[in-house]
């Protein structure tokens, strides 16, 4: 699939269960469920468009952002040994200390009142569990999951008999 079709495709995705979510949740949970997910996304909702354009981050500040983040990159430890090298380094848990130096130090860079803003923004600290998990970085579908075989009714994540065919 090409790269813009497939980005199109994300788009319709990303739309469509926006729509969903709206329909579900009450605004209150809406706006709390965003918050979550900029707090999950630490440093890199600050590279967002949303993030940043929300802040109303100058110029001088995203060099800034981005100056802090090639250097959290330069210093980051090699990941496990035998898994290739790089990755988050040996544990999620030094990740999680890693990201959140980093916002620390991009909090540093804001004024008062951008630092109230993303306050806002980010809300009340989440207070759940949060674990890597497949598919997005510290985080894991709601059921336990971790991967494709570790659904409801297979707590232990057994292999599926056939695999799923996925939608197009």
């Amino acid at each position: 699939m090409a790269p813009e079709v497939r980005r199109q495709k994300f788009y319709e995705l990303a739309k469509s269960q926006e729509a969903g979510l709206s329909e579900v949740l009450q605004p209150g949970q809406l706006q709390r469920l965003r918050q979550i997910e900029l707090q999950l996304q630490g440093p890199r909702a600050f590279h967002d468009s949303h993030g940043a354009d929300a802040l109303k981050l100058t110029a001088d500040q995203k060099r800034q952002i981005r100056d802090i983040r090639e250097e959290m990159i330069a210093t980051q430890p090699p990941g496990p040994p035998g898994k290739g090298g790089g990755g988050f380094g040996k544990t999620f848990e030094l990740y999680e200390k890693r990201m959140k130096l980093e916002v620390e130090r991009i909090l540093a860079v804001l004024t008062a009142d951008q630092r109230a803003a993303w306050q806002e923004l980010v809300g009340a600290p989440f207070e759940g569990r949060v674990r890597p998990g497949f598919g997005m970085i510290g985080s894991r579908p709601p059921f336990g999951g971790g991967g494709p075989g570790n659904l409801p009714g297979n707590p232990k994540g057994e292999p599926r008999s056939k695999p799923r065919k996925l939608p197009d």
